[in-house]
């Protein structure tokens, strides 16, 4: 992932985004670990599916989405209120 960062960043003239992937990878700031639980919070969309449209050999969506929830930021409502309404589909 870093060498695929730097090469975006590099071809993209953005050195910041360097800055940026660190930030991500160490969940320094809210920004970052909001992204983290976006990017957890899109794996159990993705099971959902999965498990709605027999895409899997089993069911998956309570797996990924008790360990994602279990690994998210609690301090930020809107983290948990977009859990919590996922929680329901």
């Amino acid at each position: 992932e870093k060498h695929a960062i730097k090469e975006i960043s590099q071809n993209l003239d953005f050195p910041e985004l360097l800055d940026l992937f660190s930030e991500y990878e160490k969940n320094l700031t809210p920004e970052a670990r909001f992204v983290r639980d976006m990017d957890r919070l899109d794996a159990v969309l993705q099971a959902k599916y999965y498990d709605t449209n027999n895409k899997a050999e089993e069911q998956i969506f309570n797996e990924f989405y008790n360990y994602a929830f279990h690994h998210t930021n609690k301090d930020e409502d809107i983290t948990t209120q977009l859990f919590n309404t996922v929680s329901k589909l």
